[in-house]
C-alpha cells in the first residue's frame, strides 16, 4: 500500500535531495528522504476511532450513535485496518534512519490495531 501520494510545491534549489516529478517542480512526499533517512518518524495510522472520546461525543450529541456504529465502528473495518496499519508502519521504518525514533499511534483501544500491528 502506497499512501504517500501527497504533493508539495517546491523549487529544486530549496530541496536539493528531491527530484521534481514533472515540469512544474512538484514532488511527491514519497520522494523526499534524507540520504540516511529521517531522525524521527510519526506514524499516526488510520483506525476505528473507538478510543476517540471527542469523536464519540460528536456523534452522540448529533443523535447519530447508530451511524457511528454502522460506519466507523463496523466489524469489517476492524478486520481490514490492521493490514493498512502494518503497511503504514513498515513504510515508516523504511523512512527511518538507523538509530532513529519511530512513534506509532492510533486512537483505537483495540489490541489488534495497536500491540497486534507492532508485534507483526
Amino acid at each position: 500500500v502506497d499512501v504517500m501520494e501527497t504533493f508539495w510545491d517546491t523549487r529544486p534549489e530549496d530541496a536539493p535531495r528531491v527530484r521534481a516529478n514533472d515540469a512544474t517542480g512538484r514532488v511527491r512526499a514519497r520522494d523526499i528522504r534524507p540520504p540516511l533517512g529521517f531522525d524521527r518518524v510519526l506514524v499516526d495510522a488510520e483506525c476505528t476511532h473507538d478510543g476517540s472520546i471527542k469523536h464519540i461525543i460528536k456523534f452522540s450529541n448529533a443523535g447519530r450513535l447508530d451511524e457511528l456504529a454502522s460506519t466507523v465502528l463496523r466489524d469489517s473495518r476492524s478486520t481490514t485496518l490492521p493490514s493498512l496499519q502494518l503497511a503504514l508502519l513498515s513504510r515508516g521504518f523504511r523512512l527511518l534512519r538507523p538509530g532513529g525514533t519511530l512513534v506509532y499511534s492510533t486512537c483505537s483501544m483495540t489490541l489488534a490495531q495497536n500491540e497486534g500491528v507492532v508485534a507483526a
